[in-house]
């Protein structure tokens, strides 16, 4: 898979290279004990990396180099047909760094940048090994399992670029029990303290290898991997390299020598939640693309805020090169709601059942993704199990902090344990304003700040082209071409939907003749509905038309239609409705604090909830053509930042963060 987005190692320091202020020296030591025209294509990519200063090479068989004729004054043959030998004479060379090959791999350019720049800086590494397709518990893409390609439409040179573009997050070296693979980096205070390297008369130079690294650890040296580059392993007629540290007699004599392996080995090797198998993972994901689950266990008839969110996030993120796949959790997979059709037809999102937040049929994600806030238990259990990481996103804090919205105090109560619970369960948490991420530290709800991402929603997915319906009931007032003003929103109460009554009164008294049409669910607790009834009560009563949720088609007319929206709201994660009615060439009337603020700049907008203010406001977005075009513009200006495609990036570089991160909850 091609990725478009590779570029140029950023890993480069003033000082790689340098010593103690001179050149780092560095040997390569290569031991052919087969098919030695296979390794003709290891020697030349060595000899094209200008740190291997000089390269040492042994053969078990003195005919083979019949078979190597290439000429270079770097290369020094020794055919005497034993390791130690080999070794010895490279030892001579007082190199600060040794490359030791044991099979025939093709390094990528540059390929000991960065393992070359780590060893210098840090002496206490002992070894540093590499990724490769046929490298035992380090094989990649597929852990624990050689093969004779790597990953599809790409090579060692491609690849290792790939995995270096993020150099954030590979800036660390990955520890490792035992060092392995076809090419291990090892420094020469490690072999000067710990006594060189002895293939106890096998002339097996990896056997060699991994005794010396298990012996340099008991010294204080740490065997690491360079998850950043990867050495490709060409299969001869023979086969793999088959990896020593799964040889029965191998084992047997590692285990005689040092007592804690293969134990401290097999441990790492297989566990999911080790650090050399979460760095895996990682890399995995960089290499193939992200496998997401999202949540849209809400993905019912009715489409809300939350419903389109959910779909343009799960759309946008299908779209981008990072992501290998998409599953989306629905209460019926085999029935999937008609604003949502678009999810069935995607070759690259899968439609799961949301089942109890199991999930069932998914398995083995990167990540799983609640884009939205839980109001309930979420089974940490089982999301664990499917994923390597966790995310909700927090949309606000509005009912968090207002008791009214509950039936009761201890269900308030309930609610805010609940949040705090879940939201500390999951690896990290998103947060679709600045405003929220503030809320957060002003609840001192503890989330670590590098587990803290803003991610703001999309403000693009609707359009003036979209299907559009004119409710009933204003076709059977005869409404049809009478002016009105728009109020959209469920009644609760920091909608501040009698705010907007009052407001549109005073434009009444002022002679205006447009009608108000006042849309949204009728909430329980914590409503306006008592206010918005008094002051309907009075001569213009028969000009307000209150109806409950309507359908995206009539949704998308009373936008198109409207002189004016109303969006009064004091409390909003995001505020979606001015992006809205923007689109649809409409003007709306909201104020500057809050999210609103930080999304939209437009200096006209009021800063207060001043009734005067807000009726003169209202006043010119109704008849002034300049500030209606200012304010459309301002909006949809705002709104080129707000893309979904936006979203999609930062969501995927969010992803990338934490999927790097430690997790929060390890295997003991």
């Amino acid at each position: 898979m091609m990725r478009s987005d590779v570029g140029d190692s950023d890993f480069k320091r003033e000082d790689e290279g340098e010593l103690d202020g001179r050149a780092c020296i560095l040997s390569a030591v290569v031991w052919v004990d087969r098919s030695p025209k296979g390794w003709l294509e290891t020697l030349i990519t060595l000899l094209k990396n200008t740190n291997a200063l000089s390269i040492y090479i042994g053969m078990a068989d003195e005919k083979f180099f019949v078979d190597l004729k290439i000429q270079d004054t770097r290369l020094v043959y020794i055919c005497k047909g034993k390791v130690k030998e080999l070794i010895d004479k490279a030892f001579e060379n007082e190199a600060d760094q040794y490359l030791f090959v044991s099979a025939p791999v093709v390094a990528p350019a540059d390929a000991l940048d960065i393992a070359s720049y780590w060893m210098m800086r840090d002496p206490r590494i002992g070894t540093i090994s590499f990724l490769s397709n046929s490298a035992g518990y380090l094989s990649f893409p597929h852990r624990n399992h050689s093969t004779p390609f790597g990953v599809d439409g790409h090579n060692q040179e491609t690849l290792t670029k790939l995995l270096r573009t993020r150099s954030d997050d590979t800036t660390l070296p990955a520890p490792l029990p035992i060092a392995e693979g076809g090419a291990i980096l090892v420094s020469r205070s490690a072999l000067a303290v710990s006594g060189g390297i002895d293939d106890r008369d096998t002339n097996s130079l990896s056997l060699g290898l991994a005794e010396f690294s298990l012996r340099a650890a008991r010294r204080g040296f740490n065997n690491f991997l360079d998850a950043s580059t990867f050495f490709a392993c060409p299969w001869d007629g023979v086969g793999p390299y088959t990896s020593v540290l799964e040889n029965a007699e191998a084992r047997h004599a590692l285990h005689q020598i040092h007592p804690h392996f293969p134990g401290c080995y097999d441990l790492e090797r297989d566990s999911s939640t080790s650090v050399i198998g979460e760095m895996l993972d990682f890399t995995r994901a960089k290499a193939l693309g992200l496998r997401v689950l999202i949540d849209g266990s809400v993905l019912g008839p009715k489409e809300m805020g939350t419903q389109q969110l959910i779909l343009q996030l799960t759309l946008s993120l299908s779209k981008h090169s990072d992501i290998q796949w998409v599953a989306i959790g629905v209460p019926d997979a085999n029935n999937i709601p008609n604003y949502a059709q678009e999810l069935g037809n995607n070759k690259k999102i899968r439609i799961v059942s949301a089942a109890n937040l199991n999930f069932d049929g998914c398995q083995d994600v990167d990540i799983v993704h609640r884009p939205f806030q839980p109001t309930g238990p979420i089974p940490w259990n089982r999301w664990r199990g499917l994923a390597k990481r966790t995310i909700v996103t927090i949309q606000d804090l509005i009912a968090y902090r207002n008791a009214s919205y509950f039936e009761s105090w201890e269900e308030w109560g309930d609610y805010r344990k609940n949040m705090r619970l879940q939201v500390q369960q999951a690896d990290s948490i998103f947060c679709i304003s600045n405003d929220v991420l503030n809320c957060i530290a002003e609840e001192r709800i503890a989330i670590s700040k590098q587990n803290l991402f803003l991610v703001e929603n999309g403000a693009d997915a609707r359009s003036k082209d979209q299907p559009q319906r004119i409710p009933y009931s204003i076709v059977e007032r005869g409404w049809g071409a009478r002016p009105f003003i728009l109020v959209l929103g469920a009644t609760y109460a920091h909608k501040n939907r009698d705010l907007a009554i009052r407001v549109w009164r005073c434009l009444k008294a002022k002679g205006f003749d447009h009608s108000l049409i006042l849309v949204g669910a009728s909430v329980p607790f914590g409503s306006t509905r008592s206010e918005e009834a008094v002051l309907g009560i009075d001569d213009h009563k028969r000009d307000i038309l209150t109806l409950p949720e309507v359908s995206a088609e009539e949704r998308n007319w009373l936008l198109g239609n409207a002189s004016l929206v109303a969006y009064l709201t004091a409390a909003e994660g995001f505020g979606l409705v001015p992006f809205e009615a923007a689109c649809m060439g409409v003007p709306t009337l909201h104020v500057s604090f809050g999210p609103l603020r930080e999304l939209i700049d437009d200096a006209d907008i009021p800063t207060s909830y001043d009734l005067d203010t807000l009726t003169r406001r209202a006043e010119s977005l109704l008849f002034d053509r300049q500030a209606i075009s200012k304010s459309v513009r301002s909006v949809l200006e705002s709104a080129e930042r707000l893309s979904w495609a936006n979203t999609a990036q930062k969501t995927i570089a969010a992803y990338y963060k934490t999927l790097g991160q430690p997790v929060k909850y390890r295997e003991i």
